[in-house]
């Protein structure tokens, strides 16, 4: 009976411990979207990732996230890449002299210490190539950005049709009526 009750008692304190092991973790990075970003510790994913839904047979998307340096560096991010695509390119869009919005690839983007680099529709982001298979509307798929530095940051990303907050917004509006 007594190996028994140690065995329960140690088993005990094991499930303890794990649980404030992973109480600690999450508590440890609370401005880091849930656990959704494995960074260096003076970056932080400010805003979540996400990867917009390509529409069926479509094997290109995009990307895009907002992080935040806390640090007292400047940082780069020289590359990316996903399971989930071949390829992993950094772009941004910019208009050119007849006003139309063009895409091109750029070799880095700028992460200022204590400033942020935003990943937005319309700006930088991250052209995810060759896709592997279909996404699924919320599914979460890993994106992994290489700095200068050698470091890299691990990102989940949600696949959604749209920013999360015009997503957000469309459906806040839509489920309030004025009387």
């Amino acid at each position: 009976m007594s190996g028994t009750r140690a065995f329960a008692r140690l088993l005990g304190a094991l499930l303890l411990g794990l649980g404030l092991t992973s109480l600690l973790s999450a508590q440890d990075a609370p401005d880091q979207g849930s656990g959704a970003c494995v960074c260096p510790d003076e970056v932080t994913l400010a805003e979540p990732a996400w990867v917009r839904l390509p529409p069926p047979n479509l094997s290109v998307t995009a990307a895009y996230m907002t992080l935040g340096n806390r640090g007292d560096d400047d940082l780069t991010v020289v590359a990316a890449e996903s399971p989930i695509a071949g390829t992993v390119e950094l772009h941004e869009h910019l208009q050119d002299a007849a006003g139309v919005m063009r895409m091109r690839q750029v070799a880095s983007l700028a992460l200022p210490a204590g400033g942020s680099l935003a990943m937005e529709p319309g700006g930088f982001h991250l052209m995810l190539i060759g896709l592997h298979q279909p996404l699924a509307e919320g599914e979460t798929v890993p994106v992994i950005l290489h700095l200068a530095d050698g470091r890299t940051l691990e990102v989940a990303a949600e696949v959604r049709r749209a920013a999360p907050g015009r997503d957000h917004d469309a459906h806040h509006h839509h489920g309030h009526r004025h009387h």
